[in-house]
């Protein structure tokens, strides 16, 4: 199992590298459930800016869990 932080990471690297696929990847592996198969597909096909905008929203929840001690 990838530890938290790996995750983290993998997705900033991904979102700085601007890979699609590897974003789709990350959030399909890494937090399942999140959206489902038809959301994913959405997704897929967004405009980049907004599929970033995701992103980072999901990074930052991470991030704030991770200092309340939530996750760790």
């Amino acid at each position: 199992m990838v530890a938290k932080k790996d995750q983290l990471q993998q997705l900033l690297d991904a979102l700085v590298e601007n890979d699609r696929e590897m974003l789709i990847f990350c959030i399909k592996q890494y937090y399942p459930g999140t959206f489902s198969e038809n959301e994913l597909w959405s997704i897929a096909l967004e405009p980049k800016v907004q599929l970033r905008e995701r992103i980072k929203q999901i990074i930052l929840i991470e991030i704030n869990a991770i200092k309340s001690g939530t996750i760790s």
